[in-house]
């Protein structure tokens, strides 16, 4: 077993560590035996009656913590895939155009069209607005018939620099209380 092995084992148990700390400890701190006793009743081993600290832990909290686990691990695999692309450390959503078509997809919600699915309205105008201009970057590579990774960074912040310039419109032509909510929205609200 050589050091990769190694750090896969280590990175490995600092996970579950991680993962059974952020279990252990909220609003009501709960012991381990508690913990794992709820586990082990969520997952069918006990035929006990679960009592509510095990509802807490089995229904909340274990997927808030491996659901942040699954995010984590996503958002680093598609920070790996963004930098390798480019060839540069310091690449990011910003880069690409992706984070401004996802400002725009959100903002032309909470100025325009409004909730009309409810809670789910904002955050699939967000996503759709990222699929868009990812793949206006795309179609604006495809059409230079060359996918150098300058190339892909000048197509990604013209795209960025249009969605940027559709989110001041649509904030600025709006309503005063909309744009009171898309400010609030955009810093982290």
């Amino acid at each position: 077993m050589g050091r990769f092995g190694l750090s896969l084992i280590l990175g490995a148990a600092v996970l579950v560590a991680l993962l059974l700390l952020s279990v252990l400890y909220g609003s009501t701190d709960v012991p381990v035996a508690e913990v794992f006793a709820a586990i082990s009743s969520g997952l069918g081993f006990s035929s006990l009656e679960p009592e509510p600290i095990h509802r807490i832990i089995f229904d909340l909290r274990l997927p808030r913590a491996l659901f942040a686990a699954l995010i984590g691990a996503g958002l680093g695999l598609v920070g790996v895939v963004l930098q390798t692309t480019t060839r540069n450390d310091l690449a990011d959503p910003f880069l690409f155009g992706l984070s401004s078509g996802a400002a725009a997809g959100a903002v032309l919600v909470i100025t325009v069209t409004g909730d009309f699915l409810g809670l789910w309205t904002l955050p699939l105008a967000a996503f759709s607005g990222g699929l868009v201009a990812s793949g206006i970057v795309l179609l604006l590579v495809r059409t230079l018939q060359s996918s150098a990774p300058e190339k892909l960074i000048l197509a990604g912040l013209a795209v960025s620099f249009l969605f940027a310039a559709i989110t001041n419109y649509l904030i600025f032509s709006g309503d005063t209380r909309a744009a009171h909510s898309v400010i609030f929205w955009m810093l982290g609200g």
